[in-house]
């Protein structure tokens, strides 16, 4: 048998997967109606005394407060002293939360006059009662896009209302103006005495430093000023240095004149040497003469033995040279050693007194430091003190003349508006955990595939026409099925509960008659109640007692029963089931086999696995997507594929009239459909209603 297309899907107007949100909502409110108005009513109800409550007309009295970001120039200084507001807002908002602090609000009762006082405290009533009750009623807030703050108080009458509020700004500006300034003259006092300490300690630190420096005969002992001994020992070791390599190189000298002659002996350098000139422009012009003579020549024996002994006397006296040159930095070494262990003697005490110079220094330096710190403090203390502060009044509280309008209608929308959001929240969440099957879309995602029907609910003349339509687009299905694969048993079975198969049969017969089929339904449901002197049908077949042609009931379309089936839990000899379906199907161009329900029987498997295809009919508002799904593997199992599936909207059921089914009538009594056929069956048989 061929898969199902989706070609053959039938076109009906459902909730599908791409339904609006308008309908999702409308489809949830419906299936949900007692969750909704639950929802609507726990929050109208308390919503509408609130608004009672809340909303009543009341006199309000309102001050504003001025709160800059810097502080305002002083007639003093021609300057701005910047505060700590950086982040203005952070700052601004701060300054609302001390307008409703327990000490600013203590101070302002105690400001208040008796009347005033005591609307907030009675005689026994104690101080942080009244200031707790207070604060709950005192409503302070940043005005938005403004340097000002709003200080407003509430009540049923306007007397002692402007008082209030007015007391509670004097007396946040008064602990403002304190805790900015921190009380300046106690500061200003306590600064100046600690710049005379720090003064007297600074004359102290000069005239030890001034004792120190007369004695080691130094200017001072900051900046570059040194301890002129530690400077002479400096630099007596740096020159006893540069004279120990000076008798280093010259004893080197000397070696390279003992071991390399007259090549090292008439280097260029005179002051190294230590040749006369004279002696090197005589040696330099016995080489020219002896030059130009071969040895030969008469003369070339006389020039040769002067120019031995004339460079016998240059390497002597570059080593005399040498040897004066070790002995005067042997002695200069000597004499500097003998400078610097006297300096180290006497350096002792000297030493000590210039690192002691050295500490006071830094401790006069940290001392001027500090009269510095205290004298900018001061002088910014003196300017901050004759400063009006961050804070102002902008306006002060009135007594109000009329109370202000009723807010009741406000609040009593903005709780229904709240009381029908949740009320949608709670229907679209609601449907979301629904698992049951309430339309074609969700059939669909349980199957993977569109239902082959869709069964509407209802009464009406277009329920009616709908269904009529519904039943004929499954027929002509069926014979399609038919036609163009030779499938000619189709098993109908319910999902878990009996779903009118057997009026649905009846009907799909009905029509597939009227279309010049032989249609031929066999009640296989052995678990309905049938009395007991039933003609013989399926049952008596199986078990032997009659042929399948003899049981079979003529009509349109021709039935054949289920037979006697009391005490029978099941079919009985199932084994013969295929062959008696395949015997009535050579006899009929369709065989429509009503099957018990999927879950609820193993025939239902059985006679899947004995048909060629399986329609299963699931019943909206009862079936669950769980229970459809296990029902189709259940059905996947048997050995010919699942054909389809029919939708039954709204729990209604397809009635049969009496007479449809001749002599078969009781098979159908436990079937019960509420949903009547209409005159738009084809033909006329007044069987039909």
């Amino acid at each position: 048998m061929r898969p199902f297309r989706q070609d053959d899907r039938p076109r009906a107007g459902t909730f599908g997967a791409t339904t609006p949100l308008g309908a999702v909502i409308a489809d949830g409110v419906r299936r949900h109606r007692r969750l909704v108005l639950g929802v609507f009513l726990a929050i109208m109800l308390p919503g509408t005394i609130v608004a009672l409550v809340k909303g009543r007309p009341a006199y309000v009295a309102e001050a504003t407060i001025h709160v800059a970001p810097r502080f305002p120039k002083t007639l003093e200084a021609d300057a701005e002293i910047e505060g700590q507001t950086r982040d203005y807002q952070a700052f601004l908002q701060q300054q609302v939360y001390l307008l409703t602090r327990f000490g600013v609000l203590e101070n302002a009762l105690d400001r208040m006059d008796a009347p005033t006082r005591a609307l907030w405290q009675a005689p026994d009533v104690p101080v942080s009662r009244a200031v707790a009750a207070l604060g709950r009623s005192i409503e302070a807030r940043a005005m938005r896009d403004s340097f000002l703050v709003s200080v407003a108080l509430e009540g049923p009458e306007p007397d002692g209302l402007a008082d209030t509020v007015n007391a509670v700004v004097d007396a946040y500006l008064h602990s403002q103006k304190d805790e900015t300034f921190f009380q300046p003259e106690a500061r200003i006092a306590d600064l100046r005495t600690h710049r005379t300490q720090v003064e007297g300690q600074l004359d102290g630190l000069l005239a030890e430093e001034a004792e120190l420096a007369r004695r080691l005969g130094v200017s001072g002992f900051g900046g570059a000023a040194t301890q002129p001994l530690q400077a002479q020992l400096d630099a007596t070791t740096a020159e006893l240095g540069v004279a120990r390599r000076a008798l280093v190189e010259a004893r080197a000298f000397r070696q390279a004149l003992d071991e390399d002659g007259l090549q090292v002996a008439l280097l260029p350098e005179e002051e190294v040497t230590g040749v006369p000139a004279t002696l090197l422009e005589r040696r330099t012009e016995l080489a020219a003469r002896l030059a130009g003579l071969t040895e030969a020549h008469p003369g070339y024996q006389a020039y040769a033995s002067q120019l031995a002994e004339t460079d016998a006397r240059v390497l002597q006296s570059a080593k005399d040279a040498a040897d004066a040159r070790i002995a005067r930095a042997d002695r200069y070494v000597t004499g500097l050693r003998t400078e610097l262990d006297e300096l180290k003697q006497s350096a002792g005490d000297q030493v000590a007194d210039h690192a002691r110079g050295v500490r006071l220094a830094g401790s006069i330096a940290d001392a001027q430091a500090r009269l510095g710190e205290i004298d900018r403090r001061l002088a910014y203390l003196d300017l901050e003190s004759a400063g009006p502060g961050f804070a102002r009044v902008f306006s002060p509280a009135r007594t109000p003349d009329s109370p202000t309008r009723s807010r009741r209608l406000k609040y009593f929308l903005a709780f229904a508006a709240l009381a029908v959001a949740s009320s949608v929240c709670a229907s679209i969440g609601a449907r979301a955990m629904d698992r049951t099957v309430h339309s074609e879309g969700d059939l669909e995602r349980a199957l993977g595939f569109p239902p082959l029907a869709l069964l509407p609910a209802g009464a009406t003349d277009d329920a009616a026409a709908e269904l009529a339509d519904q039943v004929r687009r499954l027929s002509l299905t069926v014979e399609r099925e038919r036609r163009n694969n030779g499938t000619r048993v189709f098993v109908v079975t319910p999902t878990r509960d009996d779903a009118g198969t057997s009026t649905l049969i009846a009907r799909v017969g009905r029509e597939l008659t009227a279309m010049g089929r032989a249609v031929l339904s066999v009640d296989a449901h052995v678990g309905k109640t049938v009395p007991g002197n039933s003609p013989p049908g399926l049952v008596d077949v199986l078990k032997g007692a009659t042929t399948a042609a003899t049981a079979i009931i003529p009509g349109t379309p021709s039935h054949l029963p289920v037979g006697d089936s009391v005490g029978y839990a099941r079919l009985p000899y199932g084994h013969r089931l295929a062959d008696v379906l395949g015997e009535v199907s050579n006899l009929y161009d369709i065989v429509l086999v009503e099957a018990p329900p999927t879950l609820r029987s193993a025939d239902a498997e059985l006679l899947a696995e004995a048909s060629q295809a399986t329609l299963l009919v699931v019943n909206a508002e009862t079936d669950t997507v769980d229970e459809v799904k296990r029902a189709i593997g259940t059905l996947r199992s048997a050995s010919p594929p699942l054909f389809g599936a029919v939708l039954q909207q709204g729990g209604m059921r397809l009635r049969l009239s009496p007479g449809a089914f001749p002599a078969a009538d009781d098979d159908l009594a436990d079937d019960t459909p509420l949903v009547t056929a209409g005159a738009d069956d084809p033909g006329s048989d007044p069987r039909w209603t």
